[in-house]
């Protein structure tokens, strides 16, 4: 936004845009007398230039949750092109990612996510933790009761079973109403909306679906991700 655009009310945009953050950090940190722990769970290229309204005044901790970029970035190449698909038929070197995810900062993804950790660990969590969900796909049984452990909440191994149940999202679930909409129908996010536990990938960690072909696009992605990936797997909880 620009300080030289006017909005409504005659207040510049970068004015409205200080309200809207200051009454985003208000609601972080707003008591919820009802709850003893409230989980908060954004995209980190959602916040990653607006870390000031991460909420200071009430007791926070902070997960980062990567994923190796191999499987990242075919995962989006096969969703971008099954949407692509609907609209007219392409190949699937005719699907381009970053042409398609254009919402999404597609090459920089983990130069940003990498950014955040670092920005949380020096100057917001000492202790921010990183899980890789290669991990916690697999071994839920032994990263959950860990992850609990650090945040200092008790663990019930009732947390790794639940019910299916798409109408929770409509009654429990706090965000944009058109987002809780389609996270609940859409068949990228349905699977999970609809599944009772954790299920351990099918392939090892880094090894993509072998029908999801290596693009030469896909081949910069993940090359350009992987040093800032594999400082996360490093200091990930184990």
């Amino acid at each position: 936004m620009h300080a030289s655009r006017t909005a409504a009310g005659g207040r510049s945009s970068e004015e409205v845009y200080q309200t809207w953050r200051e009454w985003l950090k208000g609601q972080l940190e707003s008591p919820e007398p009802s709850k003893k722990v409230i989980f908060i769970r954004d995209q980190v290229i959602a916040i990653h230039d607006q870390m000031e309204t991460l909420p200071e005044n009430v007791p926070t901790r902070h997960i980062i949750l990567t994923r190796h970029p191999r499987e990242v970035y075919t995962s989006w190449k096969n969703v971008a092109f099954t949407i692509e698909n609907f609209v007219e038929p392409k190949s699937w070197d005719e699907c381009h990612v970053a042409d398609s995810m254009y919402y999404y900062p597609v090459p920089e993804f983990y130069q940003i996510q990498h950014k955040a950790w670092k920005h949380i660990k020096k100057d917001v969590d000492p202790d921010v933790i990183v899980i890789d969900g290669h991990d916690l796909a697999s071994n839920p049984d032994v990263i959950l009761p860990k992850l609990f452990r650090k945040l200092g909440i008790p663990f019930k191994e009732s947390y790794l079973e639940w019910k299916a149940d798409p109408e929770a999202v409509y009654s429990s679930w706090k965000g944009s109403p058109l987002n809780i909409i389609i996270s609940s129908y859409s068949a990228i996010t349905g699977r999970a909306v609809n599944c009772t536990k954790f299920e351990a990938p099918k392939r090892d960690r880094g090894i993509s679906n072998p029908e999801w072909r290596i693009t030469d696009e896909l081949k910069g992605y993940i090359e350009g991700a992987m040093p800032y990936y594999e400082e996360m797997y490093a200091n990930r909880l184990t």
